[in-house]
């Protein structure tokens, strides 16, 4: 995190590696950097599904590339018709029910 403090507020984050290892219970979650914390290497963050912010230490997120959130965006936004890349697979057809 060698950005400007100002410039990472908003900027979307997963935890590190490290994180996961000291935060166990953070695992899987994604948030949005809120604002610095009290102390030089802490960020106040707020997780997507908290409605309070979190104090961490700068080393245990890292920050979600655009390119890889819209990734994420398009898959969950992906017609049934077609995949939106190539290492997505498009839903089964659904079979029509057989009439007697």
């Amino acid at each position: 995190m060698a950005q400007r403090e100002s410039e990472l507020i908003g900027a979307r984050f997963k935890m590190s590696p490290l994180g996961l290892r000291r935060s166990p219970s953070f695992a899987g979650k994604e948030g949005v950097i809120i604002g610095r914390g009290r102390y030089s290497r802490s960020v106040r963050v707020r997780f997507d599904s908290n409605k309070t912010s979190t104090t961490l230490h700068r080393d245990y997120i890292e920050l979600i590339t655009p390119s890889a959130e819209l990734a994420g965006f398009s898959q969950r936004c992906a017609g049934a018709d077609r995949p939106a890349h190539p290492s997505i697979r498009a839903p089964a057809p659904r079979l029509k029910a057989q009439q007697d």
